[in-house]
């Protein structure tokens, strides 16, 4: 792997985890009396996996909150993808109609022996 993708990649993209990165790098060096910054060094200072994993999540967390969604996709969503009923569906009767004109009683709802 080319190492600006491998750089890339353990850094999230992120250019303050890099810097902070590359100065724990740069200093293992020193003290390891190193005449250049190498790729051992950046192996060793690196954020665990785990931790960069977590990281990825708050990224993807935070770009979430900035997201704006378009008209059409919010149509959808209210929508849905059903549209319009046909009107032959309009028309047809609705379940739980009642077969009885308005304003008749329905003697099933009146109580039974109530003293």
């Amino acid at each position: 792997m080319a190492i600006d993708k491998y750089v890339y990649i353990r850094c999230c993209g992120c250019v303050g985890i890099l810097k902070d990165w590359i100065y724990r790098a740069m200093n293992r060096a020193v003290n390891d009396g190193a005449a250049a910054l190498g790729v051992k060094h950046l192996e060793a200072t690196m954020h665990p996996p785990k931790a960069l994993q977590r990281i990825i999540e708050e990224i993807k967390e935070g770009e979430a909150s900035f997201y704006q969604p378009d008209i059409d996709s919010l149509k959808c969503e209210f929508i849905g993808n059903r549209g319009p009923k046909p009107f032959s569906q309009v028309k047809g009767k609705r379940a739980g109609a009642s077969s009885s004109p308005p304003g008749v009683r329905k003697p099933k709802r009146d109580p039974i022996n109530a003293s």
